[in-house]
């Protein structure tokens, strides 16, 4: 049985790999992989090892690629391209080319005031998304954890399951009234711990 010879590779060794196939150079290799070349010499001892071969033998003008170089660098370069489009794409968002129906529940608490904002600002940024605003349920949790709701707009959740990421994106403000001469002579209402509504005459 032939051995596996991938199991094992640490990838981040390919890549000095392909910088050495194009410039033949360990100066120029280092530089353009911003490390000291005495770390390429030892990037490149390990490629030996791990390939049984010279792969680049030093000669007056800089560095000879041997036949298994040449073999590798033919075979690699177009997964490591393609390797790295599939990467940097992954880390772009745009929005404007999503296409999906987006379900949202928001707390019934704030849904009347924020609903028709909340749908033209993602139709601006989103414009092909179908936009689904759900009432906050006992199940929106569970929802978000399945991946049957995308998101979820609320107040600040206690032992929320660990599958939950929680953002901060605005802060709330409350206030009661009552009427002149009314009993309650406080200029704040308790309503839990650590949290109050401030009262104001009329």
């Amino acid at each position: 049985m032939a051995k596996d010879l991938f199991a094992n590779l640490d990838l981040n060794l390919l890549r000095t790999f392909i910088i050495l196939n194009q410039e033949r150079n360990m100066r120029k290799a280092a530089e353009r992989l911003f490390v000291s070349q005495p770390a390429v010499s030892k990037a490149l001892q390990r490629l030996r090892d791990h390939f049984d071969d010279e792969l680049f033998v030093k000669t007056h003008h800089g560095l000879r690629a041997t036949e298994k170089a040449h073999q590798l660098a033919d075979a690699l370069s177009p997964v490591m391209d393609d390797l790295a489009s599939a990467v940097n794409h992954s880390a772009e968002f745009d929005p404007a080319e999503l296409d999906v129906t987006l379900k949202i529940a928001v707390s019934p608490f704030f849904l009347a005031g924020i609903a028709n904002q909340l749908f033209n600002a993602i139709r601006a940024e989103a414009p092909n998304v179908q936009v689904q605003l759900l009432n906050w349920s006992k199940s929106t949790i569970q929802d978000i954890v399945n991946d049957d709701i995308h998101l979820g707009l609320n107040y600040t959740i206690n032992h929320a399951p660990k599958e939950i990421i929680q953002k901060h994106i605005v802060e709330d403000r409350f206030k009661g009234y009552l009427r002149t001469g009314h009993p309650y002579d406080k200029d704040c209402l308790k309503l839990g711990k650590g949290h109050g509504i401030l009262l104001g005459s009329t």
